[in-house]
């Protein structure tokens, strides 16, 4: 299998803190494995959904309207132990859907 290095953009995404809901984006750099480049971004949007759902603060009800994008996807050497990375959301208030 090839392991891809995949840039994410998800935007269109509630988040309830202080017992105030907002729209979000952010930005996720995650490991992925597959046969194929398509696969693999498969692989981790689906990764990236089932992150989403554990967290507290998103509002399940609204996932539905999330996009995700590769930004960019980069092949990567296969022989290192790409699962241990730690992968983490880099969050921002989407300014541009409230207007």
């Amino acid at each position: 299998m090839k392991k891809f290095n995949i840039q994410v953009s998800g935007q269109n995404i509630f988040l309830r803190l202080n017992n105030e809901t907002k729209r979000y984006g952010f930005y996720i750099n995650i490991y992925s494995s597959g046969p194929d480049e398509d696969t693999a971004v498969s692989h981790a949007k689906t990764n990236i959904i089932n992150r989403l759902q554990s967290k507290q603060e998103v509002v399940k009800d609204m996932l539905d309207s999330l996009v995700l994008v590769a930004e960019e996807v980069t092949s990567v050497d296969s022989s290192n132990d790409l699962e241990d990375v730690s992968q983490g959301f880099v969050w921002y208030v989407d300014d541009e859907a409230s207007n």
